[in-house]
Order: C-alpha cells, then sequence, then structure tokens
C-alpha cells in the first residue's frame, strides 16, 4: 500500500499550477461570492497540492480548484495575498490523487457528468468498475449511467457539463426514443425554449411551453410518456410501501381503479386502505 504523508506548508499561490483536464469538477458555482469571503477572511481550508517533477519551484493542484479561482481572482483585482494554506500531498500514485479529488468533492453536489470524468480517470488509471465500487463506496449502476454520459452528443455533453440540464432528464429522455439523434433534437428543442423564457436549466418539470412553441410533435410525446411512466412507477412504487405497513395483503386485494376513485373523493391513502381492509374483513 502506498505511504501516504500530508505537510502543511504555505506557499505562494503564484507558483501553484493547475493540471489541464485533472478536475473532474466543470462548473465552479459563484467564484465572486467566495472571492469576497476570502478577501475578507482569507483562505480557511487548506488547498491540496503535490510537487511539480518538472521545476522544484512550482507546485501541481491536487484539490481545491474553485479556492485557487477565487484567489487568483482576488489577486487580479489588486488583493495582495502572498501566501496560502496547502496540503503537500506526497509519495502518492495518481490512482490515489484521483480518488482523494472525488471523496473531496462528495458534499459539494458533483453531477453525473462530473461523475463520469471522475469515473474515467480511475478507469485509464487501470481500476476496474469492482474496484471503483469498493473504493467509493458507489453502486455499480451508478457508475454504467455516468459513463453513458461521455458517449452522449457533443452539444449534449456541453449542456451536462455546464449544469444546463441533469443527468437524470438526459437519461430519460434517451430512454424514450430508440434514434439517439431524436433524443438530441428534443434536448435542443428544450435549450431553445429555455432560452427564449431566459432560464439557465433545461427541466421538463419547470419549462412551459410558450405561445409560439408547441410541444405536441412525436418526439416530445415520447419524451413526455417517458417522463409520465417514471412518475408512475415510483407512484406506484411508494403506493406498495404504504400498502406494506397499513394492509395485510391476505385479506384486502386492492384495484388501482378503487385507489384512484377514493383519491379523488379527497381521501387519504391510509384511511382508503384501512377502510377496505375492514370492509374486507366483516
Amino acid at each position: 500500500m502506498t505511504n501516504k504523508r500530508k505537510t502543511l506548508l504555505h506557499i505562494d499561490p503564484k507558483n501553484i499550477v493547475v493540471s489541464e483536464n485533472f478536475n473532474s469538477r466543470c462548473d465552479f458555482g459563484d467564484i465572486e461570492e467566495l472571492a469576497n469571503q476570502i478577501a475578507k477572511d482569507g483562505v480557511l481550508n487548506p488547498i491540496h497540492v503535490r510537487y511539480d517533477e518538472y521545476d522544484p519551484k512550482k507546485y501541481i493542484l491536487v484539490d481545491g480548484e474553485r479556492r485557487y479561482r477565487a484567489i487568483m481572482h482576488n489577486i487580479s483585482n489588486g488583493i495582495n495575498i502572498d501566501i496560502v494554506p496547502a496540503l503537500l500531498v506526497d509519495n502518492i500514485d495518481m490512482k490515489e490523487l484521483y480518488r482523494i479529488q472525488i471523496q473531496a468533492n462528495e458534499g459539494k453536489n458533483f453531477n453525473e457528468y462530473e461523475y463520469a470524468i471522475a469515473y474515467q480517470h480511475l478507469i485509464s488509471e487501470g481500476m476496474t468498475h469492482q474496484e471503483i465500487c469498493e473504493h467509493l463506496n458507489k453502486k455499480p449502476w451508478h457508475i454504467n449511467v455516468c459513463l453513458a454520459h461521455l458517449k452522449r452528443d457533443e452539444k449534449v455533453q456541453e449542456l451536462l457539463k455546464t449544469d444546463r440540464i441533469t443527468g437524470v432528464d438526459v437519461r430519460h429522455i434517451y430512454q424514450a426514443h430508440k434514434n439517439p439523434q431524436e433524443a438530441v433534437n428534443v434536448i435542443m428543442k428544450l435549450k431553445d425554449i429555455a432560452d427564449k423564457q431566459g432560464e439557465h436549466k433545461i427541466s421538463l418539470k419547470n419549462l412551459k411551453p410558450s405561445k409560439e412553441i408547441k410541444l405536441n410533435d412525436s418526439a416530445f410525446d415520447k419524451t413526455t410518456i417517458a417522463m409520465d411512466t417514471v412518475s408512475i412507477k415510483n407512484g406506484l412504487y411508494k403506493l406498495m410501501e404504504y400498502m406494506n405497513k397499513v394492509a395485510d395483503h391476505n385479506k384486502a386485494k386492492f384495484s388501482v381503479g378503487y385507489i384512484y376513485n377514493q383519491l379523488k373523493e379527497g381521501k387519504m391513502i391510509t384511511d382508503i386502505l384501512e377502510l377496505n381492509t375492514n370492509k374486507k374483513a366483516e
């Protein structure tokens, strides 16, 4: 096993180098807000760096690029920042560096596309899907659905990269269309709608068609059906969960039509299940 050491240093931020394509994160959020906080309070959490093997005066950034960008933003605006705290990660291989990066960002809402890049980094270093699952406590399905985004159309990947559309919505749209190009066309139509409405986020749930834009073509119908299918499936799962808690399946048989009619009358699901059970027991 690799012997890992971390030493706290105070280094000149101008001596930090950001490796191209190393960071899995694509969207760094509001840099201005973080820059203001750093200007006021300083850098509270150390960034992670390693030695630059080609230049002994330089350090390669391992984790903390958002903080680094905020620091450099302040420097470019005339704020004097001579040193920043940094943890030197020494005697460590690239596989472990990528793993550190993923775990350091766990609480910062990696989107599915960013996870895909992170998983691809680990795979390129020789890790199998099973090893990724074991080391990062991830499910195989999560690795597979995230990696699938790297095979999407370039225009769709750009929207995922900039967090304009969620990986979940992209998956639902692709699942609804056997022809991948048809899925791309739907996503780009949704982008046009979002642009016209001044929305950054592309969402099947939030976007409403304008008078000029009609969503009644067959491609959108398939997408709508796919989204409805997911909602129905989730609803049925939840219904079965309630039924398991409230009702005795050996005594009570429930039809979807019966439950639907009772819900239309304004009754609570627990009341419906208990009422039906009582009727069967009489």
